[in-house]
């Protein structure tokens, strides 16, 4: 089982964990490196951009973001919360911990942000590996 915990919750030496995963370049080439999606949660001062830390084992394993609103690409819809940049820490990879999470998320929204009827996915179309875990997830291209 993945618990999905917002930046805003994590322990300071949770977030030191978060600021030093180590992901693959190819991860860093789809979504960017990690500093960068942590100063977009910090620097959101709209509340549309939301960081969620995965916990699996009382270890912290990912991080992914959500972006609603303004703060979404410019194709979703104002009640669609977008899934981007989900990287898994490179010693946790391939457990099927990117799938848990993807299926974790959708009831975690319900929980928290209320107003949204979609959820849909930032992923570069070349990303083979996170598409499946996207498939997996039940999740449609």
């Amino acid at each position: 089982m993945i618990d999905l915990i917002s930046w805003q919750d994590l322990t300071p030496s949770e977030r030191v964990t978060v600021h030093n995963f180590q992901v693959t370049q190819t991860q860093v080439d789809y979504a960017g490196p990690v500093s960068r999606a942590i100063a977009a949660v910090e620097a959101d001062q709209s509340g549309e951009v939301m960081g969620i830390a995965l916990q699996f084992d009382e270890a912290i394993v990912g991080f992914v973001v959500l972006k609603c609103g303004s703060m979404a690409p410019t194709w979703a819809s104002q009640e669609t919360i977008v899934i981007s940049a989900l990287r898994i820490d490179h010693q946790y990879q391939g457990r099927g911990l990117g799938t848990m999470a993807l299926q974790a998320i959708p009831n975690w929204i319900k929980c928290r942000w209320h107003g949204y009827n979609n959820i849909k996915l930032s992923v570069d179309e070349d990303n083979v590996s996170g598409i499946r875990a996207y498939e997996k997830s039940m999740f449609q291209r």
